[in-house]
Parts: C-alpha cells; structure tokens; sequence
C-alpha cells in the first residue's frame, strides 16, 4: 500500500483496491465543516485575532487552541474570570461577527465533488461542526454547497470536539454505530473525537494532523477521496499518492513500479557513470528483491511513464518510523534516475515535487536523501531544490557468505 494508515486493531475494516487506493466500507459519512468542506481560515482567524486584541490575549496561542473547538469552550479558556453570562455575550459576539462576514469563504478542494457524489450514491451523511446553526448554513452557502438534512452543530452537545459526542450524535441520528462511520477532519480535535467515537478517521490537509487516529489515513485534500457502490454497499476510496506531473513539456504518469518493469529500471540504474560499475548483469536478484520491495507498505517503487506510456524515470522511497524527532517520520529518497532523453525537461526537478507531496501523504516531516561525493551536478541539484547537506554519510560493506 502506498500511503501507511494508522489502522490499528480494526485493520479488517479496510481493504487495498490497487496499489494507490484505501478502500473502506461505509455505512455513514460523518463531515466536518470549517477547514474539511469550507475554506474560511481568513474569517475565523481574523475575528479571534479581534477578540484577543480587545482582551490583551495572546493571539497565535488562541488561535492555536481555536481550531475545530466551539466558540463558547475557546471563550472559556481564555477568558476564565468572566462569568457564564458574560461569556455568553461574548460567544454571540464573535458568532455575530462570523455570520456577517463571508466574503472569502470558498469550498475546499474537491467538496463539492464529494457532496456530488454522496447525492448521487445516496449515503447516509451529517455535518458535524462546532460553529452555531446559523454560522455553519451561512458559511455553507457562502461556499455554494449543499447542507445536509442531519446536522449537529454547537447547539447540540455540552460537550464540543474533541469530546466525541458529536460525532456519535451523528452516527445515531443516521442510524449506524459510529465504528461504522467514515469521519472527515482537519483539525487535532476533530480526528480526536472521531477516534474516540470509534469511526475511520481521513485528515484532511496541507500538513497531516498532529493527532493520530487509531483507525485513519491522511490526505492533502478531498480530491483524493470519492464515493461508489459496491453490490448492496458502500465504499470511500481513498487515493493514497499523487499520480501526475504536468509540465509545459508534457504530462506524466507516477505509478507503482510492476514485476514487469524490473528490466526497465534496472537500465535506468545502469544508465549512470556510476551504476554501470555496480550494477549485475543476474536478472534475479532484481526480480527477489523487487518482490522484498513490493510486499514492503513501507517502501515505494516509483515508475514515471511520458504520455505515450514510455517509462523515463524511477525512484524508491522508504518510508521511516523513528523516536527521535518527537516521533517524526522519515521519507528516504534513493534511486533515483532519468531518462537522457528527459534530463532538460525539468522533470527531475518536477519529480521531488512529487516526492514532497507523497511525503505529505504519509505523514512525514523530513525527506533524506544520500548522494554519491563525486556526483558534484547531483549536489548543486540538491542544493537548488533546498536540500540541505546536514550530515556526513558512512557506509561499510558487509560480505555475505
């Protein structure tokens, strides 16, 4: 699989469609609004921005804290000394101030196509927000998107995200055990009530959520999810690693290198002042260690074809767990090798945009790589891209016997 989901104990609830693709089973679609479906970061941070100048707070810890949580639990944070009427009256403030204010506010990538595609497949689906009723239809149709029948919003639980109330609230209005919902969210709060409702949880975002669900997986936006029967069923797929790179030369196609594309990027390998002097002429070995390779969730052998289906380049990433860093992830980068007739096209350059993306995808915070010292165009390469040669490398080579 390319993308490595947090799937826990419940790892049965998912299945691999293609090499790229997590497929759920979905009984019922539970959507967070602000951030997930709508774009409205300019407005919330704005109005909190005002709110912690008028009180002399600080404003990057609230908006810090802000995140995915009701206006009244952020009021009581922050403003501890007020009392419950008074933070009343600030909470319908600030709600008044979001309702008049949409300009700006836009549906995120490829929300409309989802809410599409939950119309037309018919699944059972909520909004779950913590904005007020009014706030939440208001920023709804300021994005121009549908609003779904069942809504819980702030006017429906004591409790707000990340306490799962809500999304169990939800889950019951449809009908379903909220284990057997697919929540959608953009914010630690969220994914953290999701989770402790028991659902699925898709992060949804630029930069992956600091919170890890126990069941969950992590995209840069909802083009990457859509929706389809399957028999009497639904499934949520999920594209788990970009596939394109377009350029003024041409568009390509990134894929899962196949058994049968061994011989293709074993000449890549050998193409290459230094790889024709380690590379063996034994078919075999590549053919056992592609298979090491591909059973591996881990790694990522990648395949770049031109538009006629030529491959013209190749890479492997490894995907690293580590402790260190604060338990950040890794992406190791090696391999990597185009074709001569595409070294002036830009696709090199255009590859680790790739390479950074997937990155985002599977949650890692550093991407490495190891360049030979005589490859001294590699390295002024690696320096224009914002590489940074951090460390001095060793290796020592181990005889097999």
């Amino acid at each position: 699989m390319s993308a490595q989901p947090d799937l826990g104990p419940a790892a049965d609830s998912h299945r691999r469609a293609s090499a790229d693709e997590l497929v759920v089973p979905l009984e019922a679609l539970l959507l967070d609004m602000d951030g997930t479906l709508v774009d409205s970061v300019a407005v919330v941070e704005a109005v909190w921005s005002e709110l912690a100048a008028e009180h002399g707070l600080d404003a990057a810890a609230v908006l810090d804290f802000a995140h995915g949580r009701p206006a009244r639990a952020i009021v009581a944070r922050f403003l501890p000394h007020l009392d419950d009427a008074a933070q009343a009256e600030v909470v319908a403030d600030l709600t008044a101030r979001e309702e008049q204010r949409t300009d700006g506010v836009v549906a995120t990538p490829g929300a409309g196509a989802l809410l599409d595609a939950v119309a037309a497949t018919g699944a059972p689906v909520a909004l779950v927000t913590s904005a007020p009723p009014a706030l939440a239809e208001a920023r709804m149709t300021a994005a121009g998107l549908p609003v779904p029948e069942v809504r819980v919003t702030a006017a429906d639980v004591t409790q707000g995200k990340p306490d799962p109330d809500g999304y169990r609230a939800a889950a019951r209005r449809l009908g379903v055990d909220a284990s057997r919902a697919v929540v959608v969210e953009d914010a630690d709060a969220g994914a953290e009530a999701g989770d402790r409702a028991g659902a699925f949880v898709i992060t949804v975002g630029a930069a992956r959520v600091a919170y890890r669900p126990t069941r969950g997986v992590h995209v840069q936006d909802l083009r990457h999810v859509s929706l389809r029967r399957r028999g009497d069923g639904l499934e949520i797929v999920v594209s788990t690693a970009p596939s394109a790179i377009e350029l003024a030369s041409g568009s390509y196609r990134v894929r899962r290198a196949r058994e049968e594309d061994v011989p293709t990027i074993v000449a890549l390998l050998t193409d290459d002042v230094l790889g024709r002097g380690r590379e063996s002429r034994d078919e075999r070995v590549y053919l056992d260690a592609f298979r090491d390779i591909d059973d591996d969730p881990n790694q990522y052998l990648a395949v770049v074809e031109d538009e006629v289906g030529e491959p013209v380049a190749t890479l492997q990433t490894t995907l690293i767990p580590g402790l260190s860093r604060g338990g950040a992830r890794r992406l190791q980068v090696e391999a990597v090798r185009v074709a001569a007739s595409q070294r002036s096209s830009g696709l090199g350059a255009a590859l680790f945009d790739w390479v950074e993306a997937y990155a985002r995808h599977r949650g890692a915070s550093l991407i490495q790589l190891t360049s030979d010292k005589a490859r001294e165009d590699a390295h002024r390469f690696y320096d224009r891209l914002g590489f940074t040669a951090s460390h001095e490398g060793y290796k020592r080579q181990i005889e097999l016997g």
